[in-house]
């Protein structure tokens, strides 16, 4: 079942990353409230499509919304699909006003949850 699962998956990112497809995207940096606090965020939308499914894009331990060639490439690709996408940095990492003692998976899911 594993197995399956791993190949469905990989057959999926697959077909994200290589499939062609010429759809405009738009892309805007934003901040947002949460805990108080102003969260920078980055949303990618596709440019021509009025309420698309949303996905929120979480980066790793001491990563940033903008990895270029992770999180950045996925957001884009998801919106040539019709998929948009938000994604933060958390406290302490890339834009955050905030130190990363701050950082905590309580306040990660504070941060998700606020977008």
């Amino acid at each position: 079942m594993k197995r399956l699962l791993f190949l469905l998956l990989a057959v999926l990112a697959a077909w994200l990353v290589y499939a062609r497809v010429s759809v405009q995207i738009v892309s805007r940096e934003i901040t947002y409230l949460s805990r108080g606090v102003s969260v920078p965020a980055t949303i990618v939308t596709p440019a021509r499509c009025d309420s698309p499914p949303v996905v929120i894009i979480a980066h790793g331990h001491h990563g940033s919304r903008n990895e270029r060639f992770g999180l950045v490439t996925l957001a884009d690709t998801l919106a040539r699909r019709g998929i948009a996408s938000i994604r933060m940095d958390f406290a302490g990492c890339g834009e955050s006003s905030e130190p990363f003692t701050v950082n905590s998976l309580t306040t990660m899911k504070a941060d998700m949850l606020a977008a």
